[in-house]
């Protein structure tokens, strides 16, 4: 088999698999719906909700504007659909192939067996597959961030190659501004004995990019970079990501081991062969998760470049070990073929990444059923989070929302619901939530967990007959209380 040949069968691999991850209703985190798939439903269909975010300003238009025309196009293709909310997904899944094009590549310069499992590995590692299918800003930049790595540690680096590595580093700090330290010591340490040949074209290919993004602000009627210092001003000076949690230093590696769990151990241990060979990513990896541990606010997305690095090192060194002291190739590649496979589907469906696979789906799929009827004038969300059922992503329905509470004092009293009723004809709720008397059949039901919070909660839809009054609960509506609550 050509090398040609083989990467095309793992790009190949890669997205046939991320395709079948996406075909449930599924959400990671609500940034991923709130922050840019909404704000693209704004700009293609003129309604959606407005979070603090963007209200502050705290936020680049650029991924919204990037998923704006595959939502056009989905809708175009199929308008009774879900296709419009599915086809923004390419974007992640493009990163997701660059992703294992790029462990491909780092494996190839170690021999054609480190090629062959690190691009392997990249294509079907259940994290790989599961975050290329969510829409969030640290999917994207280390997918620019490893293409950049690929061509800077080349061994012979063209003019044309130190362009392109610029302005997927400088489109990476759009992205993600948090990895500007990362991306800062990946020039660094790649670029040291060529500074006088390689700082031009690098320096241009990375204004090129923050070009496109000032033609972004511009457009958007914002001033340009004033996103990334609402941003620093909001959550570093006045602490406001703190409200969402915070977490002691350490706090990353409980979440690897929560998440990698039998397998951590292995991972780290057989990614020090191929250390020496690759430096400069596996300090990248290490300069990451070092800053991040400083923030007090934490999520495991937000070292998904790490994590990724680390699980491609320890491919490339398990099959640098294999190389060395192996007998039958042959057997061996079969061997590391299977075992990594068989890890990664025992690790998928492990909690606890078993129910992330269908998070928040339940909520989701109600609201676009009820959204897909012509009798659906007003939706009322009860004891659940305003962001559960995907917003007016998946509702897609110019129909108002309204939340019955958003804490123990500011929610609606049974007295409240009754008179709010008549402003909407349905509610989706944890089953059993809604009682007898109020008018409200139950109609459908998902999910299976009882508790109303988790990510598989079961959740149902009641349903009325007759219109919908607005007026009657205007003071609920989800934007109105997002207000009132500064969210």
């Amino acid at each position: 088999m050509t090398s040609r040949t083989q990467i095309w069968l793992l790009l190949l691999l890669a997205f046939s698999v991320r395709v079948a991850a996406l075909l449930p209703f599924s959400m990671h985190h609500p940034d991923e719906i709130f922050q840019y798939l909404e704000q693209s439903h704004r700009l293609i269909f003129e309604y959606g909700t407005v979070p603090w975010e963007y209200r502050y300003g705290m936020r680049s238009w650029l991924i919204p504007l990037l998923a704006s025309p595959l939502m056009a196009l989905g809708y175009f293709l199929a308008p009774s659909t879900i296709l419009y909310a599915k086809l923004p997904a390419l974007l992640p899944i493009a990163s997701g192939l660059s992703i294992t094009w790029a462990a491909w590549a780092f494996g190839r310069r170690m021999g054609p067996l480190q090629g062959l499992i690190a691009g392997f590995v990249a294509a079907i590692w259940f994290e790989q597959i599961f975050f290329s299918v969510h829409l969030l800003t640290e999917v994207l930049a280390t997918g620019c961030i490893l293409p950049a790595a690929v061509l800077l540690t080349d061994r012979d680096v063209s003019r044309r190659q130190w362009l392109l590595a610029g302005f997927l580093l400088g489109l990476a700090f759009i992205l993600r501004f948090q990895y500007a330290p990362a991306i800062a010591l990946l020039l660094l340490i790649s670029s040291v004995g060529y500074v006088r040949r390689c700082w031009m074209p690098i320096a241009a290919g990375g204004l090129t990019a923050l070009i496109l993004s000032m033609g972004v602000d511009l457009t958007m009627g914002e001033v340009p970079f004033s996103w990334i210092i609402e941003n620093i001003q909001q959550n570093l000076v006045f602490n406001r990501s703190d409200n969402y949690g915070v977490d002691p230093p350490a706090a990353y590696f409980s979440m690897i081991w929560q998440y990698w769990r039998w397998a951590a151990v292995p991972i780290f241990l057989l990614m020090l062969p191929a250390i020496e060979k690759n430096r400069a990513i596996f300090y990248t990896a290490l300069i990451n998760i070092l800053i991040h541990m400083a923030i007090g606010h934490k999520e495991y997305r937000f070292i998904f470049l790490s994590v990724t690095i680390l699980v491609i090192l320890a491919a490339m060194g398990t099959a640098e070990l294999a190389a060395r002291y192996a007998v039958d190739r042959k057997l061996v590649k079969l061997a590391l073929l299977l075992s990594f496979l068989g890890s990664s589907v025992s690790l998928a469906l492990a909690e606890p990444m078993l129910s992330r696979w269908t998070a928040f789906g339940s909520g989701m799929e109600l609201a676009r059923r009820y959204g897909a009827s012509p009798r659906s004038c007003g939706l009322a969300l009860h004891r659940i989070n305003f962001w559960q059922t995907g917003g007016y992503s998946y509702l897609h329905r110019d129909v108002p929302t309204y939340l019955t509470g958003w804490s123990d004092n500011d929610r609606m009293s049974l007295r409240d619901f009754r008179n709010a009723a008549g402003a909407f004809n349905a509610v989706i709720a944890p089953q059993g939530a809604i009682p007898n008397g109020l008018g409200f059949r139950r109609s459908e039901c998902a999910g299976s967990e009882a508790g109303e919070n988790m990510a598989d909660a079961r959740l149902c839809l009641y349903v009325r007959l007759g219109g919908c009054e607005p007026r009657a609960a205007k003071n609920w509506a989800v934007q109105n209380v997002l207000l009132r609550h500064d969210q």
